[in-house]
């Protein structure tokens, strides 16, 4: 059964979110598309950006419930893209684990670039429905 990832997170990088400040703000995901798990939705932090291309993957017998998303950087060129996987950590609260967030230069980088680019922070999402 798909996880209920519709509402609000709080997103922390490069700390633990039992520190209970939430450093990277919160996002608003929208309700995905049942068919493509497709969803957009907002990221409030200093600034407001849009989260676009965003891909929910409920579990299988092979994998555990994913999520990833991208967004512009705030008063750059480059675009941040959120990639977890999400577990139910207890009833109703969602976190994401093994999760990262890459800082992707734009225009399209190059390939040592998007190499360079593939480890930047650890993510955690967290969410309680």
């Amino acid at each position: 059964m798909p996880l209920s990832i519709a509402g609000f997170w709080l997103s922390f990088i490069n700390v633990d979110p039992n520190s209970g400040f939430p450093n990277d703000g919160g996002f608003h995901l929208n309700l995905p598309n049942p068919a493509t798990g497709a969803f957009n939705g907002i990221h409030a932090r200093l600034t407001q950006t849009p989260i676009n291309n965003g891909v929910y993957t409920p579990a299988t017998s092979k994998s555990i419930d994913h999520i990833t998303f991208e967004e512009p950087e705030p008063f750059t060129t480059n675009k941040f893209v959120y990639d977890g996987d999400l577990i139910e950590e207890s009833p109703g609260h969602l976190i994401t684990v093994n999760g990262k967030r890459y800082r992707v230069p734009l225009p399209t980088p190059t390939e040592k670039i998007k190499a360079a680019a593939l480890d930047d922070d650890d993510w955690v999402g967290t969410h309680t429905t």
